[in-house]
């Protein structure tokens, strides 16, 4: 008799232990931290960046670099990108993101040393560095700022750069010869164009407002060493329209239409090209 009722004891004493357990479980489900979360609070663990919000993030950066005297971005090449959804886009210059010291004046003796984008680069790198993958970085600079954006690549420890465009990029002392080379593998995609043409006005009429000074060795080929993923580097001499045909200076299409320096980031077939890669290959 005294064996029995021990036993009832113990069974209805598991019985009682049983529906407390599952009256906690109803109250308070257990849930399994998320994987990679924290094991307490099953809360995910904070990943680099994480001060962006998720809308804050954009669907890609741009930054479009101004060379020696804040000239020249490509306008329509900016146009496209500011009508893109989720794409921030920064113009600068060459020595400064922000556009606060002066981009070229020779009486300065840092400026004539033609050395001022190390501030420049600075920048950059921590700009960047706010930016995490996989969200697309792209590059372009036209002159001073070609060669710019060129040492910026090469000195923000692979990060890998989707696009990187240079426009008649021009190095120390206003050379060719001095842009900065390879192209790091980090880089998805590179597009490099550049004019050879002697430094003398295109016709008589333009005169001295298009003389093609830079770069000092204008007559050396443009083209750099590269192992980006994708390379699309090309001369062009003579300005084009967007459907890349040839324009001339006279109505019987004999004088083809020099492209100068600075209006080489504003030819309309370099930009229908840049347009298109961005469109297919960056932000598709």
């Amino acid at each position: 008799m005294v064996l029995a009722n021990r036993r009832m004891s113990v069974f209805w004493g598991v019985c009682v232990l049983l529906l407390s357990m599952a009256t906690l479980a109803s109250a308070a489900p257990l849930q399994e931290p998320r994987r990679g979360g924290d094991a307490k609070t099953g809360r995910p663990l904070e990943a680099p960046h994480a001060d962006l919000p998720i809308t804050a993030k954009p669907k890609a950066v741009a930054f479009l670099v101004n060379g020696f005297t804040g000239c020249c971005i490509p306008k329509k090449v900016k146009k496209f990108l500011d009508e893109q959804d989720g794409v921030k886009v920064y113009e600068a210059n060459w020595n400064d993101l922000e556009q606060k010291r002066d981009p070229g004046r020779f009486t300065e003796v840092d400026q004539a040393n033609y050395n001022t984008d190390e501030y420049f680069i600075k920048q950059m790198r921590e700009e960047i560095a706010k930016y995490p993958e996989p969200i697309p970085i792209i590059l372009i600079g036209h002159s001073f700022g070609g060669d710019s954006v060129l040492q910026v690549v090469k000195r923000i420890n692979g990060r890998k750069i989707a696009f990187l465009g240079v426009l008649d990029p021009v190095g120390r002392g206003g050379l060719r010869e001095n842009v900065t080379a390879p192209v790091p593998s980090s880089v998805g995609y590179f597009f490099n164009r550049w004019q050879q043409n002697p430094p003398i006005p295109p016709d008589p009429i333009s005169g001295m407002a298009n003389v093609n000074i830079l770069p000092v060795d204008s007559l050396q080929s443009g083209k750099l060493s590269s192992h980006a993923g994708d390379n699309n580097q090309k001369k062009q001499n003579t300005e084009k329209t967007k459907k890349c045909k040839t324009k001339y200076r006279d109505p019987f299409k004999t004088i083809p239409q020099l492209l100068t320096h600075s209006e080489v980031p504003n030819d309309s077939c370099i930009q229908a090209k840049m347009i298109k890669v961005l469109g297919e290959k960056v932000l598709q």
